[in-house]
Order: structure tokens, then C-alpha cells, then sequence
């Protein structure tokens, strides 16, 4: 069955009834792993698994070892964009690495608690992501470019990307980058940081804010130090070094970073009975951490001790609790410090007697859950009401920092025109305009677009649009919807990108490049959305209403014709689909001669962009 009519029939009346809420306890009743489709290696992949992994999420993978496997892929119509990683997750089908990824931090709730967060996330997933696709690429470099390139990765890293974020986690104090909760963001940035020091070991040496430093006592000598120095209050480790404190005392610890990080309960009653929880699964890791320094003459005899206390006093505790609530976690039904503490018992015992859970159901599925929760984040309710209401609150236009031309903001005026936001804009006309931005602390990563708006300077072309998607309720309802707009808008901007980067290609390579734009919008791109159209039959891509997937597919389809006027030719959906969209009043009026839409890149402003960013 076609991924979107597959849709379409898990929804059933959902799209004309929706209760507040169902799309979300859809998500928790469908069972089974998340499938990867992808060859045996990192690629494009690995940050998914990255993804999944942090969330605590098992998945499943399939890998393509021969070229007939990913041609059969293919001709079975399970590609949307003929290309892969391909997730099989929640009964989609779902491609394109961007949107893959925006789907599992949302409903892994790894994607912050509102629309700004959510914005600082994707601007931070996206300037990592531009490092890791220097490292993605760097293998496949030729022998004589890879010292080249490896330089330019360095220079990068240290000088653009670790930077920014050594300076985020200064000034705000946090341990996390948005929110002081871990997100998305977090999980990219410690990919990226591990992928560049497997090829340059020492690269953090100037970034103390990203390194994790632990310090290890290998002497005597290191403890005594510690205890003359006064570092040690009662005399004993562990220490931990946090927020300007000194702490010690295991338990203190542990309940000063829980409380942090909000991992213990939203009143009283709750952390008591985290704390109650906790005090017991320490008596027994306190049994599994001292088995290794029992004589050998008592092993066995504390090993059934250990055995005994688990399986008669501890563990049935703890499968009564959850099977009395019925619910993911021992308290409040949210993730806290219990469930860490647990877990970390559960898997201590494992190592001792892989099978002492055999008789502990909702424990054994504690093990493969805790971690994760599974609660969906829907952009069109909450989320978007509090864009909404932002807006109202805010006042002022967008204000946009690009040069006058097309290039990566066009794509941001297109979305702005269709919502009807009125924006100014102000135009990088030389270097130094670029280099005082620059200077001046406005570009995170020293690029631009940038956009001003609701008290952002906002960078990053995909964490711009996802913000302006949702804010103005073009990001569909729920997280279904979502990540098919996600899937649609990143397979157009493939081909966007190929269009974008025509003007400045060499002659002798033009006519080749051409040729390859129309070879993939008439056999790649295109097919898919005049099939999406034909199957669901509505005049809009997702949910019979206009979206960001939309407005971005006509300004696709606009620039292809620029290309070749008769692509559409072979397309009859697309052609009505084009003239539907076309006429929404919004944009009709930005398509109007006199609009902000800028013209096709010529000659002149391919000079101007050349000079500005020494390309």
C-alpha cells in the first residue's frame, strides 16, 4: 500500500473529529521496533540511531549489502525519493534523514517545551549537522585532498561551530544547550564532538565547556591531597564539582542533580516516594558493589544473598508497583530518578545472572523502556497556540539579513508571503556589511540567512522555516502530519538545492547539470507528489489543508519551470495543483509583479554574491 493511503486509513474520521490528545494515544498503542534500512555503516543513519539510542528506543535494522536489495527497494515503491536511510516506525514508511530525525525527537519529547526552544534546537541541529557532513564526507575524500580536508574540518570545528556552542554553555550555566533539559540538540552535538575526535584526538583542548572532565584518584597520594586541601568535607569521595559546589555524600548528590534536572516528582508525595524507592535499590546495589571485594571463600555465599534479596524482596516490589498503576515509570507516570536508579540495579543484577529477571514481566519491559518517554509533542495544539499568542504579544515585522537575491532565504519569503506576515528586509550589499554582522555577535554561526523576529536573530535556513511553519499553523496537526510535511518539504529541497546552485556552475559542466535537474524532478520528485494527489484525492499534500509542504512544492515547481517550461508536462495533478495554490490571495499576491519574491539569479548578482562571500 502507498505510504500516504496507508495514512489515510490509519487515521479513518480522524481528520474530520479529532479529539484533543488521540493522535497521541495512537502513537502509544501501535507496538513493535522502529526498522533502519541502510548498509552496515555510519552514513546518513548513524544520527539516527544516535537518536533512538538516546531516547532509549530498541530498533531493528536491515542491511543493504548488494545493489539488487536497494534497486528491489525501489521498484517495490518503498522509497518515496528513491533514496534511503528508511525508517519503518509508528506504520510509516519514512525517509528523508531531516524529517526522520524531527519525528523521533518530538515523539521521544526530546524537542523542547515550546516554539522558541524548539528554535534554538533546530538552529543548533543544523549548524552541527553542516560539521558532520564535512566528517560524513571526509573518508570518500582522494588520498591527496584528505589532509586538505581534514584541515578545513579542524578549522571549522574550532574556529565556527565548538565556539558558539562553548559560549552557549558559558553564559546561560547549564548543562544542557536549550532549556536546561536534554534535547535533540545535545544528542547531535555529542555525535559531532566523538566523529571529530576520532580524527583529531585533541581537538576540545580549548573548549572546557564541551569536554566532560572527570578526575580520576590513582593514588594515595591523590586522596590525601583532597583531604588536606579541604576539598573533602567528611574526608571521603565521590566529589563532584557543580555549580560552584563541593559536594559530597553520595545520596546528596544524587538528590541535588535529580531536583536539577527535574527527575524527582512535582510535589512532596511524589518525592517521597521516589526517595522510598531509591533508598531501597541502593541496599541492594550496595550488595552488587561490594561483591567483587568479597573473599573467595564468601563469594558464593554473597552471591545468594544477592540472589535471594533480589528475586524476594526487591524486584517483586517493584513489579507490583508498576503493575498496580499500570503505568511506564514508578512515579507520576513521568521519568525520574527511581526509574535511573532502577535501572542501573536491574542491570547490575543482569550482569551476574543474566536470567534473574525471568520471573519479572513489567521489569524485564522496564529495562527495554525506561529512558524514553513516550509521550507525542503535537506542533498544531499547544505549541502552536503559544506561537500565537507570542505573536500577538510581540510586536514588529521580521526582519530579514540576506543579500537581494533568491538563494536560501527565498524559500523563508515564500513561507512569510503565504501567511500573510508582512517583513522587512535589509540587504547584505558588500563584505563588510556581512563581517559586521559578523562581528557584531548577530550570526551564531557566522552564516546568515538570518532572521529577526519574536526577540530572535535567528539562523539556520530549516530551524528558521520549521519556526515560521509552526507559528502560523502551516506544520500540520499532530506528529503523523508533521513528519509528512517533513518528508515532503526535505525531498523538495533536494531538488531546490540542485536549481539554486545551476547559476553558479562552470559552462562546461551546466548543460550535464541541467539535464540531471530535469532527470530527477520528472523520474524522482515529481512522480511522488502527483501520486500523493491521486491517491488521498485532496487539493493539499497533508491533511486536505494548506501547508508549509505545500507553498514549498509550488515554489519548486515555479523554479523548474524557469528550468524547462513544460516539466509539468507529464503531470496533470501537479498542473491543477499549481494553479489551485497559485490563486490562495496570499500568494497571488506575492507572485504579483512589485512583490519581495526576487527575480531569477543572473549574472550580476551571481558577481555580488561571489565578492561577498569569497566564493
Amino acid at each position: 500500500m502507498n505510504p500516504v493511503v496507508q495514512f489515510r486509513a490509519e487515521q479513518g474520521s480522524h481528520e474530520t473529529a479529532e479529539e484533543e490528545g488521540k493522535g497521541n494515544q495512537e502513537l502509544r498503542s501501535m507496538s513493535g521496533k522502529p526498522r533502519l534500512t541502510y548498509c552496515n555503516g555510519r552514513g546518513r543513519m548513524e544520527s539516527v540511531r544516535w537518536l533512538l539510542a538516546a531516547a532509549g528506543v530498541e530498533f531493528e535494522e536491515n542491511f543493504l549489502e548488494t545493489e539488487e536489495q536497494y534497486k528491489k527497494l525501489i521498484k517495490d515503491g518503498v522509497l518515496m525519493f528513491q533514496q534511503v536511510p528508511l525508517v519503518e516506525i509508528d506504520g510509516m514508511k519514512m525517509v528523508q534523514t531531516r524529517a526522520i530525525l524531527s519525528y523521533i525527537a518530538g515523539k521521544y519529547n526530546l524537542y523542547g517545551k515550546d516554539l522558541k526552544e524548539r528554535a534554538l534546537i533546530d538552529m543548533y541541529v543544523e549548524g552541527i549537522t553542516d560539521l558532520m557532513k564535512m566528517i560524513l564526507m571526509f573518508p570518500f575524500s582522494p588520498p591527496e585532498a584528505k589532509e586538505k580536508n581534514l584541515d578545513s574540518i579542524k578549522e571549522r570545528a574550532t574556529n565556527r561551530y565548538f565556539p558558539v556552542f562553548e559560549k552557549v554553555l558559558k553564559q546561560h550555566g547549564q548543562d544542557f544547550l536549550v532549556g536546561n533539559k536534554f534535547s535533540w540538540a545535545d544528542v547531535q552535538l555529542i555525535e559531532a564532538i566523538l566523529a571529530v575526535e576520532d580524527n583529531i584526538p585533541a581537538v576540545l583542548s580549548g573548549f572546557p565547556q564541551l569536554q566532560f572532565e572527570e578526575c580520576f584518584l590513582e593514588t594515595k597520594d591523590d586522596l590525601t591531597k583532597l583531604q588536606k586541601d579541604g576539598s573533602l568535607l567528611f574526608q571521603q569521595v565521590p566529589m563532584v564539582e557543580i555549580d560552584g559546589m563541593k559536594m559530597v555524600q553520595t545520596r546528596a548528590i544524587s538528590n541535588y542533580i535529580a531536583a536539577k534536572y527535574n527527575l524527582y516528582g512535582k510535589d512532596l508525595k511524589e518525592r517521597a516516594l521516589i526517595d522510598m524507592y531509591v533508598e531501597a535499590v541502593m541496599d541492594l546495589n550496595e550488595l552488587l558493589m561490594t561483591h567483587p571485594l568479597q573473599p573467595a571463600d564468601k563469594k558464593e555465599q554473597h552471591f545468594a544473598t544477592i540472589v535471594d534479596k533480589a528475586t524476594n524482596r526487591y524486584f517483586p516490589a517493584y513489579e507490583k508497583v508498576l503493575k498496580d498503576h499500570g503505568q511506564n515509570f514508578l512515579v507520576g507516570n513521568q521519568f525520574s530518578r527511581a526509574d535511573v536508579q532502577l535501572l542501573e540495579t536491574l542491570l547490575m543484577a543482569e550482569e551476574y545472572k543474566p536470567d534473574i529477571l525471568a520471573k519479572f514481566p513489567l521489569l524485564q519491559g522496564a529495562v527495554r523502556a525506561l529512558g524514553a518517554e513516550r509521550a507525542g509533542v503535537s506542533v498544531g495544539g499547544a505549541a502552536c497556540a503559544e506561537g500565537s499568542k507570542n505573536s500577538e504579544i510581540m510586536a514588529g515585522k521580521p526582519k530579514l539579513h540576506y543579500t537581494n537575491g533568491r538563494g536560501k532565504m527565498e524559500s523563508i519569503r515564500w513561507l512569510l508571503a503565504a501567511a500573510g506576515v508582512e517583513f522587512e528586509e535589509e540587504f547584505i550589499e558588500t563584505k563588510e556589511d556581512l563581517e559586521k554582522l559578523r562581528n557584531d555577535g548577530s550570526l551564531l554561526f557566522q552564516q546568515v540567512p538570518m532572521v529577526e523576529m519574536d526577540g530572535m536573530k535567528m539562523v539556520q535556513t530549516r530551524a528558521i522555516l520549521s519556526y515560521i511553519a509552526a507559528k502560523y499553523n502551516l506544520y500540520g496537526k499532530d506528529l503523523k502530519e508533521r513528519a509528512w510535511i517533513d518528508m515532503y518539504v526535505e525531498g523538495t529541497t533536494d531538488l531546490m538545492g540542485m536549481i539554486m546552485h545551476l547559476p553558479f556552475q562552470p559552462a562546461d559542466v551546466k548543460e550535464k547539470n541541467l539535464a540531471l535537474i530535469i532527470e530527477r524532478a520528472t523520474t524522482r520528485y515529481f512522480p511522488v507528489y502527483e501520486k500523493a494527489l491521486k491517491d488521498h484525492g485532496h487539493d493539499y499534500l497533508v491533511g486536505n489543508k494548506l501547508s508549509w509542504a505545500d507553498i514549498h512544492l509550488l515554489e519548486a515547481i515555479l523554479m523548474a519551470e524557469e528550468c524547462k517550461p513544460d516539466i509539468l508536462s507529464a503531470f496533470p495533478l501537479l498542473q491543477a495543483f499549481k494553479g489551485r495554490t497559485s490563486n490562495i490571495p496570499t500568494i497571488k499576491k506575492f507572485l504579483q509583479p512589485g512583490s519581495q519574491r526576487k527575480p531569477p539569479t543572473d549574472e550580476k548578482s551571481i558577481a555580488v554574491v561571489r565578492k561577498i562571500f569569497n566564493i
